[in-house]
């Protein structure tokens, strides 16, 4: 029997802890240096990730590739470098097609429009592009956004025309703003087959995640429903896919899809509401391995995701009584008093989180508004 041998491209400690706890021998590629804190890869590339098959070949020279039976992409940003390398290292590969269809939003959205997918309006950003008359045309505000990106990263919202043409390059695409609720899907797929699906909703957006959603059936049933159709006419054979929605009053909208493990602790979220390691079985599927899979519910989870705002943080009120509410099972900040906090370029920015679990929904709702009662955190301009 050959032994598994993995390339990880993108750093998740829980992914990388799991591989480890099976003796399965990896090589790790990052974009910038981490504390691997107990992570023990066979060789470590900090590098940048690249589309281009003939730059990746020569960053894999001389490093611990032999005998790699797997490569695995776990963050956004690693997804299409990570296809060039299973093509360089003869593993299983998704086609080209998908890989686009997943990474670039305007090829994303102009495939699921033809294919009859409701979402929201969307133009592409071009020369010589009429302002003016796209506004007419989607209403402001509109909602400019890179192609390639993920967590917000880029994304403008504003009715000032000024305003958008600044953020205007050839590389963005523009939406119809829509005011409604957001919320996403997870999937878990082997062989074709859908073996889990979980339905996060979006409390606050970018700030408190909950997991499983309390929407009623009949939203639940429509926002599943457009899912299969979208993996169904992706053709997703296998991996993780992870699907962002409008609860739009007509129905659910298509927002994008990620061929990739969520962020935002959905992950763990899910782990602790359904009673098996996600991370597992994400590594199962990337690895040609059946999961097997709870889709009961076993409990309800949370996570409040922390970040004040830029600057220094020069007080903090509150935070050791967190702790305190029984729905707390881990508390995490990364920012002392008198350090300094960076701009929120994106979801996944952050200084620290708090993860809730409980057998009932309003105890989690109920431990949100008693960390935002409780907690005051002060923040100077730099």
């Amino acid at each position: 029997m050959v032994q598994e041998r993995i390339l990880v491209l993108g750093f998740r400690r829980e992914l990388l802890r799991i591989i480890e706890d099976r003796g399965i021998p990896y090589v790790l590629w990052t974009e910038k240096r981490y504390k691997l804190k107990g992570c023990k890869p066979i060789d470590c590339i900090v590098s940048d990730f690249f589309d281009d098959s003939f730059k990746i070949q020569a960053i894999l020279n001389d490093r611990e590739i032999e005998r790699i039976s797997h490569v695995i992409a776990s963050t956004e940003s690693s997804v299409v470098c990570a296809y060039f390398a299973r093509r360089l290292l003869k593993t299983r590969v998704n086609s080209k097609a998908l890989v686009e269809r997943c990474t670039d939003k305007l090829i994303m959205k102009k495939f699921l429009h033809e294919v009859g997918i409701p979402m929201t309006e969307f133009t592409a950003v071009k020369k010589n592009l009429d302002l003016k008359k796209v506004s007419k045309e989607l209403d402001l505000p509109l909602v400019v956004k890179d192609r390639v990106n993920s967590g917000g990263r880029g994304t403008v919202i504003s009715s000032n025309l000024e305003v958008i043409e600044k953020n205007l390059k050839e590389d963005r695409l523009i939406e119809k703003f829509v005011e409604a609720p957001e919320a996403s899907v997870e999937t878990f797929i082997h062989n074709r087959k859908i073996l889990f699906t979980n339905v996060t909703e979006y409390f606050r957006k970018s700030g408190v995640n909950i997991i499983p959603a309390s929407f009623a059936e009949a939203e639940l049933k429509s926002i599943l429903e457009l899912n299969e159709k979208v993996i169904e006419a992706m053709n997703i054979k296998w991996g993780v896919t992870h699907l962002e929605i409008y609860r739009s009053k007509k129905g659910p909208l298509f927002g994008e899809i990620a061929l990739r493990p969520p962020g935002g602790y959905i992950m763990d979220l899910i782990s602790m509401s359904y009673g098996f390691n996600a991370w597992e079985a994400f590594l199962d599927i990337e690895t040609g391995i059946e999961p097997e899979l709870n889709p009961e519910i076993l409990s309800h989870s949370g996570v409040v995701i922390i970040h004040p705002g830029e600057g220094i943080l020069e007080d903090i009120k509150g935070w050791d009584k967190v702790a305190l509410n029984r729905c707390v099972v881990e508390t995490q900040l990364s920012v002392e008093v008198g350090g300094k906090i960076k701009n929120r370029d994106g979801v996944s920015a952050e200084i620290g989180h708090v993860l809730l679990t409980s057998s009932e929904y309003k105890d989690i709702v109920d431990a949100v508004n008693y960390i935002d009662k409780t907690v005051e955190f002060t923040v100077a301009a730099n």
